[in-house]
């Protein structure tokens, strides 16, 4: 009886276990299938055997993965037949195997792979490049080559030729390039453009290689190489290469209308390239200035020519420089537009090395542009102005309104080396009143006795040859301290009275002052002259009212003193100036008495 009792109870636990479990299992769920392999790769491009493929081919295929995952492609190419891998972890279903060989099968396969860390390995595929074409006589024949790709072919027979055709996608020089050319052809070579019109072409002879180059725009160009007389062949091939120098960014300019925009004040490099090349720039010029052009690196060979022209494509300034030699060229411009052109003087040279060059832009002469009367820089008295002679042939002219008469001195203290200024200095109608010459960058000054009203002066280089970047300073000021200035001549004089004591100067050089004055009685006249200043040898004259000299003396030391023993009733000049054209800024003493 116990015996059943405790089966029964066994019985009873072990349901109740397994319904706890079957609760347990329904509680978490069905179980989650495993995540699949990416599908295998299909639809080659080229399709599997595809044969006459170009030796230019994109690979590609389609590739899909259950669930949507990522995927990566590892690569096998070649001509082996387990091809070795070339890329591992593509991302995109496509791939470039570079350049290949005509009349050559190669293999390929793709392995595809998801981020869930599985693969496919895709079939093993194959396709066949096309054969070497050398039926390539006329234009419609001319066979494709690829940049930088060799290309072999033949000269089999007498007036053989071989036409080839390149497409470019973007501006450049188109090179050509034959090497080896065999023996015994003289082998010319000429470029076309799209419409079949010769736009380069070179010769060699005797198995010489040759080469031709062309500055060309995207589009198609045709190449066509033949025996220079049509009198010879070969069995043996010459080998052609094309290739695209693109360097030169500027590249086409050779025209106003291709002219590229530069920015001021930056450096630039450039290619003088094919023979024949010639490169113009378009600068904006925001406000009056200095343009400059520096070229520091010619290439050999090279005789470099830079040239300025203004918006009107007029030429306004231009210089040659040596094989191989730097250059420089400057021009003062007002704010305008205006263009550069660089080329090789006889334009039958070319390099494969850059030029380069610094564009700058000088705006700290606030003078400029002041070249003529017209342009003439008003300016103030009793002020320094700093300005320059640069560029060559500058030349600045200046404006002032005198308030009223006196010396107008201008001076240049600081002169910049390799300058050999001079002042030229104009009354109000621009004819010359007064100049003065210095040289070897010594100071320079003017001084000379000007009236009421305008006037301009004019500093140049004396020979037009020198310029500076460094500024040269002009003193202007106006001395009006003799008030009996201008009294330079009989009609000019001053009227003083007898017994009255005056002072005034000499000044400047070649200075006369002339007084008047009048005489009431029969008797002796006194001209009395002290306070001569030192270095002046001072001359009195006195003359009557008709302008005949009645008497005269010359200073003793620092007075005169002038007797004539009678003179009657009426009017008189008294002339005094320097006996040898010196001049003072220190005052003499004048009294005349009777």
């Amino acid at each position: 009886m116990s015996n059943k009792i405790l089966l029964l109870t066994l019985a009873v636990l072990l349901g109740f276990s397994l319904i706890i479990i079957g609760c347990s299992e329904d509680e978490e769920g069905p179980t989650q299938p495993d995540n699949g392999s990416p599908n295998i790769p299909s639809s080659p491009t080229p399709a599997d055997g595809a044969e006459n493929q170009v030796i230019v081919v994109g690979l590609s295929w389609y590739c899909s993965d259950p669930e949507g995952d990522s995927m990566t492609y590892d690569i096998y190419f070649g001509t082996p037949q387990d091809p070795p891998l070339v890329q591992e972890d593509l991302e995109a279903s496509t791939f470039d195997p570079g350049v290949l060989t005509n009349s050559t099968t190669y293999l390929w396969r793709v392995v595809a792979k998801d981020d869930q860390n599985h693969s496919t390995d895709g079939p093993v595929w194959s396709f066949t490049t096309e054969a070497e074409d050398y039926d390539n006589d006329s234009f419609n024949l001319a066979d494709w080559v690829h940049l930088g790709v060799e290309k072999t072919g033949r000269i089999e027979v007498e007036d053989d030729v071989d036409y080839y055709k390149v497409n470019i996608e973007q501006p450049g020089v188109l090179d050509v390039n034959v090497n080896p050319v065999p023996a015994d052809i003289d082998l010319e070579v000429n470029i076309y453009n799209s419409d079949q019109v010769s736009v380069a072409n070179n010769r060699g002879i005797n198995g010489q290689p040759v080469s031709a180059a062309y500055l060309g725009l995207p589009g198609l160009y045709y190449i066509k190489l033949n025996d220079r007389y049509n009198d010879a062949d070969s069995d043996d091939t010459y080998t052609l290469l094309v290739t695209l120098d693109t360097t030169d960014v500027h590249e086409v300019n050779n025209s106003f209308n291709q002219a590229k925009v530069l920015e001021l004040d930056a450096d630039y490099q450039c290619k003088l390239r094919p023979v024949g090349d010639v490169d113009f720039f378009e600068v904006n010029l925001p406000q009056p200035g200095v343009l400059g052009v520096d070229v520091g690196l010619v290439p050999d060979g090279i005789q470099m020519v830079v040239n300025f022209y203004d918006v009107d494509q007029n030429r306004i300034a231009d210089v040659t420089g040596l094989d191989g030699q730097p250059v420089s060229c400057y021009s003062l411009r007002s704010a305008e537009t205006c263009y550069i052109k660089f080329n090789d003087r006889y334009n039958d040279d070319s390099s494969a090395e850059f030029y380069t060059f610094n564009l700058n832009f000088d705006t700290t002469d606030v003078y400029e542009v002041n070249n003529t009367f017209n342009e003439a820089s008003e300016i103030p008295i009793g002020e320094a102005l700093l300005a320059k002679i640069r560029p060559e042939a500058d030349v600045d002219y200046f404006k002032l309104d005198l308030p009223r008469d006196g010396v107008l001195e201008l001076e240049i203290d600081q002169v910049p080396d390799g300058l050999d200024l001079g002042i030229n200095l104009f009354g109000a109608d621009r004819i010359s009143v007064s100049s003065i010459q210095g040289g070897n960058s010594q100071p320079i000054s003017l001084y000379t006795l000007m009236p009421e009203g305008s006037c301009y002066f004019k500093i140049m280089d004396r020979y037009n040859n020198g310029m500076s970047a460094e500024f040269y300073e002009c003193y202007v000021n106006l001395d009006t301290s003799d008030v009996y200035e201008l009294n330079n001549t009989f009609s000019d004089a001053k009227e003083i009275a007898l017994n009255e004591v005056i002072t005034a100067k000499i000044r400047p050089a070649r200075d006369v002052d002339y007084f008047k004055f009048s005489t009431l009685i029969t008797g002796p006249l006194i001209v009395d002259v002290s306070d001569v200043p030192e270095g002046v040898g001072m001359a009195a004259t006195v003359y009557n009212s008709d302008q005949q000299r009645v008497g005269d003396a010359n200073s003793d030391g620092l007075v005169i003193n002038l007797v004539i023993d009678s003179v009657e009733p009426g009017e008189y000049y008294v002339k005094l100036n320097g006996r040898y054209e010196e001049n003072s800024g220190d005052a003499y003493t004048l009294k005349v008495s009777q």
